[in-house]
């Protein structure tokens, strides 16, 4: 398999707060990033407002006024189901109010945040445009194809309490796996190319 794209590997701490499971209906979706059009908002915020499912919140980690310059995304803006909070320096306060990272981009290179997600047990949603999205299966979470409203809309639908929860648990399990896979996958693509 070819990999898109690697980061410097990084050791994550065993100090870092882990998601425990979930038992409110409600369910924080969480999104991280600057270039809103490239790390795909608009298809995010579309496919929420399209979803049927009533139990979603999204959590942005980016100001308001950044939709400003974007009439197609401020129209998809609704209030009672997105927060905008800001950019922050503590990125562990904004892990720990969501449940599911949502990674919708349309072009990106490996995206470090699905690894500080399930690092700290949190399932991931993820574009096939992800790099790390070659390390997500059913287990960790959901992959669509770039810009699929329908396909986001078909896995937001199929989030609960229940599925979450089985997530959860198995990347609790699992993580420390994937991330070796990952390490040594970095360490055989480096030495290949020597």
């Amino acid at each position: 398999k070819v990999f898109k794209s690697f980061f410097s590997s990084t050791k994550f701490s065993d100090n870092t707060e882990k998601k425990k499971k979930k038992t409110s209906k409600e369910i924080n979706l969480g999104f991280i990033g600057g270039n809103i059009i490239i790390k795909g908002l608009y298809y995010l915020m579309k496919s929420l407002n399209e979803s049927q499912n009533n139990n979603l919140k999204l959590k942005l980690c980016l100001p308001l006024n950044y939709l400003n310059n974007f009439n197609h995304m401020s129209r998809e803006y609704n209030k009672s189901k997105m927060q905008f909070l800001g950019f922050t320096d503590k990125i562990d306060e904004f892990y720990k109010k969501i449940d599911v990272l949502v990674v919708p981009s349309v072009s990106d290179g490996f995206a470090q945040v699905v690894l500080e997600a399930l690092s700290r047990n949190i399932p991931v949603v993820c574009s096939d445009a992800v790099g790390s999205s070659e390390f997500i299966n059913e287990e960790f979470g959901y992959v669509f194809p770039r810009c699929s409203i329908d396909k986001l809309i078909e896995i937001l639908n199929k989030i609960n309490v229940e599925s979450l929860n089985e997530k959860i648990n198995f990347i609790e399990k699992n993580f420390s796996n994937l991330n070796n896979q990952i390490i040594n996958a970095e360490q055989n693509f480096t030495k290949f190319i020597k």
